[in-house]
């Protein structure tokens, strides 16, 4: 495993923990959309998947920052196409208000994180192509 790229490793196995714990959170059959708590499954899934589609778009706009592949449009257009999906899940909610009122981490500022993160590495300038080179001695 490259270590330049352990943040987004981490991040990508806490975005798998959420989607299992999504899972364990499942919400019973009987349950009415707009009750007293926000929908817990449908945070922790969307924070999962948010996680997920944002490192892996990061890691990509590393790699890329990095050198160690050539920017092209297709990997431009996925990595925003990722960022959109999580925009898409966050602010498509019915209950987002409601959502970030009583249940905010999950529902607002995991996803919020997760695109900032992929945003600062985007916009960052391209290291000089000396310091991409690792083959020197």
């Amino acid at each position: 495993m490259d270590r330049r790229f352990l943040g987004s490793t981490i991040s990508l196995v806490f975005g798998a923990l959420m989607l299992v714990s999504a899972f364990n959170r499942f919400p019973p059959a009987d349950r009415v959309p707009f009750s007293e708590v926000p929908d817990p499954f449908l945070s922790m899934f969307n924070a999962g998947v948010s996680v997920i589609l944002c490192a892996l778009a990061y890691r990509s706009a590393k790699r890329r920052y990095i050198g160690t592949v050539t920017s092209s449009a297709i990997r431009y257009g996925l990595e925003w196409i990722a960022v959109l999906l999580v925009l898409g899940l966050v602010l498509g909610r019915s209950d987002l208000k409601f959502a970030i009122a009583y249940d905010p981490a999950p529902s607002m500022l995991i996803p919020a994180w997760a695109v900032i993160a992929y945003l600062t590495m985007t916009f960052r300038r391209p290291l000089p192509k000396e310091a991409t080179d690792t083959r020197a001695a």
